[in-house]
């Protein structure tokens, strides 16, 4: 995993972040489609290790069982690479989702979805799909089949890993009208099986 580097179900970071951004990355996974968060290496591959690992993993735990709203259970490790000890962090896509963050600056708790490499705010159909638990087992039509494909290929290829792709992306690509494509994301964001972020006309989209 250090080796392919970050990606929508891995994070790595070459010492522990402050516990907002532990928060955010676990939650996110949490959220989506789970993930794996490493500790002691970075991105392009070469591992440094923890330096406290008992100390990184407790703060690790505390963040998750008593920051994180509901709390959530995740599974830590430790796996030595050479001379280093790297922490593992294994989230499954939780069946309480959505988990938050305790409120920020603007007063109300955040909740959080991966997108490609990053962490986003969800809002939006986004927020109200994981708040209602509403996701439709499949597509209601070819052209919404087509969509998810089209995505999940754009996401094989490594185009969505900066935050997502656009109907705009794929209506150029399928040669279809920019309008017809926004409808249909909409429709699959709202239905839970794309999430979304960004503002109406400029807004990014991943499977979920």
């Amino acid at each position: 995993m250090i080796a392919t580097g970050e990606s929508s179900h891995v994070a790595i970071a070459p010492e522990l972040p402050d516990d907002e951004s532990i928060g955010q990355t676990l939650s996110a996974f949490a959220n989506t489609r789970g993930g794996w968060l490493l500790i002691g290496a970075v991105p392009e591959g070469e591992v440094i290790g923890s330096r406290d690992c008992s100390g990184d993993m407790s703060r690790i735990r505390l963040v998750a069982e008593e920051d994180l709203k509901p709390a959530l259970g995740i599974e830590l490790n430790t796996v030595r690479v050479g001379k280093a000890n790297v922490i593992t962090v294994h989230v499954n896509t939780s069946d309480n989702r959505p988990h938050s963050m305790p409120a920020g600056k603007k007063g109300r708790a955040e909740i959080f979805v991966r997108v490609g490499e990053t962490n986003e705010l969800a809002d939006g159909a986004t927020l109200n799909a994981l708040r209602s638990h509403r996701v439709v087992s499949r597509p209601k039509s070819a052209f919404e089949e087509k969509i998810l494909e089209w995505v999940a290929a754009q996401e094989s290829d490594g185009q969505n890993a900066d935050g997502g792709v656009s109907p705009a992306d794929f209506s150029q690509a399928a040669n279809v009208g920019e309008r017809r494509a926004n409808k249909a994301f909409i429709q699959l964001e709202t239905n839970g099986l794309l999430i979304g972020h960004g503002e109406r006309g400029r807004r990014f989209y991943a499977l979920p």
